[in-house]
């Protein structure tokens, strides 16, 4: 199958279940993977109407990345996809990523295998940073998003300054 403009295509090696090979059309085999990445094509930032995506990207086992570029990201063995995996046990439309406004999704679509979230079948459940996702048994990789990492950092400095506030109050008291 040969991906259209703007999808993302792996191949499940057959040989050896669970590993994958990116299919590219560079002719260079001396380049790496993530120099063609690079050079391949430029992501605009996705939006749903007015608003900004979080950035999400998943991250498969053998280090590649497929940045999330829309609301409604499909995952499946068909070529209409947004992303096409040529995994056997994997449904034609699988699983679908959805962005809420304030959070990705992964929806499971009737697929035969099933998702699972960190080990647990799910039919449809929020994602946060690190999530590890399998669909089916052969395809696995882990959902990456800024925002979760953004909101952790505030709460961090949100804590700092209690605790400063806190510190400072106390010996002010003695």
């Amino acid at each position: 199958m040969s991906p259209t403009p703007g999808q993302a295509t792996l191949e499940t090696d057959v040989a050896r279940p669970g590993t994958r090979r990116a299919e590219s059309s560079d002719p260079t085999p001396a380049r790496s993977a993530a120099h063609r990445r690079s050079a391949s094509k430029t992501f605009s930032e996705p939006t749903v109407g007015e608003k900004k995506l979080a950035r999400g990207r998943l991250v498969f086992e053998d280090g590649q990345v497929v940045i999330l570029t829309k609301s409604g990201f499909s995952i499946g063995r068909a070529a209409d996809n947004d992303l096409t995996l040529d995994a056997g046990d994997l449904s034609s439309r699988h699983a679908q990523l959805s962005f809420d406004g304030g959070r990705w999704w992964i929806s499971d679509q009737n697929s035969k295998n099933g998702v699972r979230v960190n080990g647990h079948v799910v039919k449809e459940t929020p994602l946060v940073s690190a999530d590890r996702v399998k669909l089916a048994g052969s395809v696995s990789f882990r959902f990456e998003s800024n925002r979760s990492t953004r909101a952790g950092r505030r709460l961090l400095w949100l804590l700092f300054f209690v605790t400063a506030a806190l510190a400072g109050s106390l010996l002010w008291l003695f």
